[in-house]
């Protein structure tokens, strides 16, 4: 049976269906009910067949739910004038595997709905930010403190001091840190001449 013939066959709307089996939305038990009677089957032949798919690859892969935030947020950390090359390189030498082209599609918001973990996790490392950021797209507080964080460190970095350690400022609110990023960069550009 094609696509085309199980749609109809399911009564699901083409846009409807396809963003399922991306993996954009999930099936709900209703839509079970509705495969099992296209096939031909009962809803428990359908889950119990679901289930029996194993793939060695999925243990090590994340759905990423909002492309477009994993995006924001490995820009935020490359930065803009960041090498693509150098950073895939420093990436993969932490034991993942990117291309170039995989980490623009990953940057562009075009990039695969699943990712390894274990490229996240090597991107975190190479960012210095916790796995999480990458991984909790959704929660805004934290993302505050490690951009915050972030911030901060490379204003300290670009006047010359030494770095702070993260966990250091882990009780300093994000906005109290980007006032202090900001007076640092302040200070700076009243000493550029």
């Amino acid at each position: 049976m094609t696509n085309v013939e199980l749609i109809r066959k399911a009564d699901f709307s083409p846009n409807y269906f396809y963003m399922r089996l991306r993996g954009d939305a999930l099936f709900d038990t209703n839509d079970i009910d509705k495969l099992a009677t296209a096939f031909g089957v009962t809803p428990a032949d359908v889950i119990v067949l679901a289930s029996s798919f194993t793939d060695e690859d999925d243990a090590d892969t994340i759905t990423v739910s909002d492309s477009g935030e994993l995006a924001r947020r490995l820009l935020f950390l490359s930065g803009a004038d960041a090498s693509h090359e150098s950073t895939v390189a420093s990436i993969n030498a932490a034991g993942a595997v990117l291309t170039v082209d995989e980490w623009q599609a990953l940057i562009a918001g075009e990039g695969p709905r699943r990712v390894s973990s274990s490229v996240l996790s090597a991107v975190a490392d190479h960012f210095d930010v916790d796995e999480s950021y990458l991984t909790e797209l959704h929660g805004t507080e934290s993302a505050e403190q490690v951009e915050a964080a972030v911030s901060f460190q490379r204003a300290l970095r670009d006047s010359g001091a030494s770095a702070v350690a993260a966990r250091a400022l882990g009780d300093v609110s994000p906005g109290a840190l980007n006032a202090i990023t900001e007076a640092i960069r302040s200070i700076e550009k009243g000493r550029r001449p």
